[in-house]
C-alpha cells in the first residue's frame, strides 16, 4: 500500500510539473525572445525572389508584393520576422538564418498605408506658404491585414484629382508604410504594442532609403509617368528664389514644380530647351503615331502658348493624332486627359519630338 501511495504521489508531482511547464514555459520563452525594435516595409517585384527595404523600379502594370518586416535584437544579432522569401536593405542582403516566421505569443495585426504629399496640388501665394508642403500617411482599410499583401499603385491624392474625363493611371511613384499592432488576445480592443515603419516625417531625409515603388510607363513617356502620385507645387512669381529647392525636390521625386519638371524631362531625353525643334500640327488632321519623320510618339511634348503636356497614347487606335488621344497633364496635379480637354477645339498645336529618345 505504501509503495502504491508513493507511486501516486510521484505521478501527481509529474502531472503538476507538466502543467507548470505548459502554463509558464511560453511566458518564460517570450521573456527570453529577441527584443522587438522596428517595423519595415519590403517590396518584392514579381519573379525577383527578394524583398527590398528601399526604392524598387518596375514597369507599369507589373505585379509586386508588399511584405511587413518586424526587426528584433537577438543574442547573435538582428532577427527579422517576415514572410518574405529573402530580404535586402538596399543592396545589402540579409543572411537567410536571420529571417523568421512570426512564432511569438502575441497576435500580430497590420495596417497598410501610402505615404504621399498632404494634397495633390499646392498653389502658394507667398514664399512663407512653402511650409505647407508636407508628407503624410493615408490609411487603406480595404487592403488586407496580413504579413504580405499584393502591391498596388493607388495614390490617395490621385483619387482627389479624378473627374469625368480623367483616366486612372497604372504608373507613378508610390511610397508605403506598415503599422504592426500586437495583441495579447483576440478579445483585446487596444494593442499592447505598436510598431511603425517610416512615415511622412522621415521621408524627405530618408528618400534614398524609403520603401518606394517607381512604376514607369514603357517608352518615351517613362520619365514623365514617374511624377504621378506627387504633389504639384505652384510657386508665386514673388518666390522664385524657392525654385532651386523645388528643383531638388523634383529630381528626388518628392514633389514637382512644372519648370524644373520640364527641364528634367528634356535632360532625360538628352536635349534642352534651346535644342528643341517645334512644328505646328492640326489636331483635325494630325500626324501619324510612329517612329518616322513627322510622326508623333508617347513622350513627345505638345504646347499652345505656355501650356504644355506630354503625349501618352493613341486612344482610339486609328494611328493618327487627334483630340481624343491621351496626354499626361501636369497642371494643377498630374492627370491623364484627352488632348481636346486641354486644348479646346481641334486647332493647331506645337509638337516637339522627344518620344524616340526619352527613356
Amino acid at each position: 500500500m505504501k509503495s502504491d501511495h508513493g507511486i501516486f504521489w510521484v505521478i501527481g508531482l509529474l502531472v503538476a510539473a507538466g502543467l507548470l511547464v505548459i502554463v509558464f514555459f511560453p511566458q518564460a520563452k517570450e521573456r527570453l525572445a529577441p527584443e522587438l525594435r522596428q517595423a519595415w516595409v519590403a517590396v518584392e517585384p514579381a519573379g525577383s525572389g527578394v524583398a527590398t527595404v528601399g526604392p524598387v523600379e518596375i514597369e507599369a502594370g507589373s505585379s509586386f508584393t508588399l511584405h511587413a518586416v518586424l526587426e528584433a535584437r537577438g543574442r547573435q544579432g538582428p532577427i527579422y520576422y517576415t514572410e518574405a522569401p529573402a530580404l535586402a536593405f538596399g543592396d545589402r542582403r540579409v543572411a537567410p538564418e536571420a529571417l523568421r516566421r512570426w512564432d511569438r505569443l502575441q497576435e500580430a495585426r497590420f495596417l497598410w498605408l501610402t505615404v504621399e504629399g498632404a494634397v495633390p496640388y499646392l498653389k502658394l501665394k507667398k514664399a512663407e506658404d512653402f511650409s505647407r508642403l508636407r508628407w503624410t500617411e493615408f490609411l487603406h482599410l480595404d487592403w488586407p491585414s496580413s504579413w504580405s499583401i499584393p502591391g498596388i499603385i493607388d495614390a490617395a491624392n490621385g483619387r482627389q484629382l479624378e473627374h469625368r474625363h480623367a483616366v486612372k493611371p497604372r504608373f507613378g511613384t508610390q511610397r508605403y508604410q506598415v503599422r504592426i499592432e500586437l495583441y495579447d488576445s483576440d478579445r483585446q480592443m487596444i494593442p499592447t504594442t505598436r510598431f511603425s515603419s517610416w512615415g511622412g516625417d522621415q521621408l524627405p531625409a530618408r528618400v534614398t532609403e524609403f520603401s518606394t515603388v517607381y512604376a514607369a510607363e514603357p517608352g518615351g513617356a517613362a520619365p514623365a509617368s514617374l511624377y504621378f502620385g506627387l504633389t504639384h507645387v505652384e510657386l508665386p512669381t514673388s518666390a522664385r528664389d524657392l525654385l532651386a529647392e523645388m528643383t531638388g525636390l523634383t529630381r528626388q521625386r518628392l514633389a514637382y514644380e512644372r519648370l524644373p519638371l520640364l527641364a528634367h524631362l528634356l535632360e532625360s531625353a538628352g536635349t534642352s530647351v534651346d535644342q528643341l525643334t517645334w512644328r505646328r500640327v492640326d489636331l483635325a488632321a494630325g500626324p501619324v503615331w510612329g517612329d518616322g519623320n513627322g510622326a508623333v510618339a508617347g513622350g513627345d511634348l505638345l504646347q499652345v502658348g505656355q501650356r504644355w503636356v506630354v503625349l501618352y497614347r493613341d486612344e482610339d487606335g486609328d494611328a493618327v493624332l487627334s483630340g481624343g488621344d491621351l496626354c499626361l497633364d501636369f497642371a494643377t496635379g498630374a492627370t491623364i486627359r484627352p488632348l481636346d480637354e486641354v486644348f479646346i477645339g481641334n486647332g493647331e498645336v506645337e509638337v516637339a519630338r522627344l518620344g524616340t529618345t526619352g527613356a
